[in-house]
Formats: C-alpha cells, structure tokens, sequence
C-alpha cells in the first residue's frame, strides 16, 4: 500500500478516471501486471493505494484479507477499482467480487486495463492506455518520480553488488568482534556515512547488518526516520542490503522499509518485509512495519507513534 505524500511535496492533478489509470504506475513505482490496484480518494486526493496479485484474489476472504484494512482506516473514502489483466473476464469477475465485498456507501467506479487499452465496463469502448506519454505520467517524472518495468524490477534493486565470498568474508571478521565493540563502531560508521553519503565498504555494510540486530542501535536508526531524512535512510541501508547475505540483512532492509514507509512507497514496503521475514521477523520494528502496511497507517502519524514505541522499549 502506498500513502498519500507528505505536505509540502509536489501534487500531480488528475483530471478524471483516465488521468488516474494512467497515474498508477506512478504511485506503485512500478507498472502493474495481473493485478487488482485500489486507490482510496479522500475529499479528491489520493489517500492510498493498494494493490494485490488477481490470482491472490480466489474468494471474498482473500479480497477481505487484502482490502479490508482500508474501510476501517479511511470509512469516508470513495474508491477507485482497477484490474490489470490481459484475461478480460477473469477481470472483471474480480472486479465485482471486489465491489461484493464493499461497505453499502461505499462510492467505487472500476475499470480494466489489458496493457493497451482500458475499459470502465465490461465489453465497453476501449480507451487508449499509454502511460510514458500521458501528460500526469509525465509531471511525475518531471517531479522525480521513477517507474520501474515491474514489481520484480523494484526487488531487483535489493540484489548484491559484490560476490558472496567477498560478504562472507566480510561478514566472517566482523562476527569474530566482541558485540558491543562493533555496535560502537558501526555507530561511528553510521555517522560518518550519514554526514558524507557514499557506498560503505563490504567491511562497513557487514558491521552495520551485525549491529542492526542491536535493539538499542535499531531505535537510533529508526528514531532518525522522518520524511527530511527518508531518502538518506533508504539509500544508505540499500547500500547494504546489496553487500551482505540476505540471512545478514534483514533488519538491514526492515529500515529501508521503514524509510519507505515514511517516504509513501507502500510497494517497496512489501518487498522489504518479504526479504526480511525470515531472519528479522520477530523484531518489534519488522512487526511494527508488517502492522503499518495491513492497515493502511498514514506515514503523517509516524512522528506520534515513533515517539511511544521508543519511549516503551526505554521503560
């Protein structure tokens, strides 16, 4: 699920069902394939957006699963319904499925996109669908939004960039220090690559993955989230998610998470919590996180409930 964004970042004005539809890539950071895409609309903007894999999608359960979060967080939002599919029916089946399972006063419109062309009815006329030269696709560019061919392109950008012998070796030294020895020294490493941004070493990246299991050096990363510092926090901790082995990186990409959380980019959330699941799925901040994305939490509430997640580990 991806959050509206925060006050002061640019808006991209919509025009109507077409401007929207062909915004979507926009808003997931991605181009979406066989795939149900919500887009909640709060008093005309954009409150979130969510989107889930049609085949997911077999019974109301699983469409309850998905969506329901979003009428408890946002009971007064119209919505927006749109399947991305090349199977027509299978579709619109979905669609209405969708639409069943929907609150009475809900106001919902729906379309399909085949890849080429959208509908807003099943055999209805078909619109062009061209999101490269759509004038609202464009003013997001313009405004520094990126849309990646896929949803497997954004997992590709936690992939390494160095060898595994090279991270296990890394990893190896770094494991061989007293603990708290390499949590002060990843400490000191943070604040050096925080204040002068740069690629951290193979060396530097394993010593922060170590220390980011670190309860006490966790709440000082995620303490340090907030939108100003976002981009910082993502891109340093992409740096090492892509320079250690995924088993070392897992609180490494919880706070990539968080920072894409906070950022709005709802689809980059999924897939941290996906690489992070197995080796950091039971710390606070991963199921904090995992909490966040369910239910559709707005990043602009972040400052309160960070604020009482520290102070409740400190008590």
């Amino acid at each position: 699920m991806s959050n509206k964004r925060q006050r002061g970042t640019p808006t991209v004005r919509v025009r109507g069902l077409s401007d929207l539809i062909h915004l979507v890539p926009s808003m997931l950071g991605f181009h979406p394939e066989e795939s149900l895409v919500v887009v909640c609309l709060d008093e005309g903007r954009v409150a979130v957006t969510a989107r889930a894999d049609l085949a997911r999608l077999t019974c109301a359960d699983d469409i309850d699963d998905c969506f329901g979060a979003l009428w408890d967080r946002y009971p007064s939002c119209a919505c927006v319904v749109i399947a991305f599919s090349t199977d027509a029916e299978a579709a619109w089946s979905v669609v209405e499925d969708f639409i069943g399972e929907l609150p009475a006063d809900v106001w919902v419109d729906a379309a399909h996109v085949d890849g080429h062309a959208w509908f807003d009815a099943p055999f209805g006329v078909a619109h062009r669908y061209d999101p490269p030269s759509s004038a609202v696709a464009a003013e997001a560019a313009y405004w520094g939004v990126n849309v990646l061919p896929d949803r497997g392109s954004l997992a590709a950008t936690l992939q390494p960039v160095i060898s595994r012998p090279e991270m296990d070796q890394a990893l190896a030294r770094v494991i061989a220090i007293e603990p708290t020895t390499t949590v002060a020294s990843a400490l000191d490493v943070l604040a050096s690559l925080s204040a002068s941004p740069r690629p951290p070493s193979a060396h530097e990246a394993s010593m922060l993955a170590v220390a980011a299991f670190s309860p006490a050096f966790a709440d000082v990363v995620v303490g340090d989230i907030e939108h100003r510092t976002a981009g910082g926090v993502r891109a340093l901790w992409t740096d090492v998610v892509r320079r250690v082995p995924p088993f070392a990186g897992g609180m490494a990409a919880v706070f990539v998470g968080m920072a894409a959380w906070v950022s709005g980019d709802g689809a980059l959330v999924n897939v941290c919590l996906e690489r992070a699941v197995d080796s950091a799925g039971g710390n606070q901040w991963f199921r904090f996180l995992e909490i966040a994305a369910r239910v559709a939490l707005p990043p602009s509430q972040w400052g309160e409930v960070r604020t009482e997640l520290v102070r409740g580990r400190a008590a």
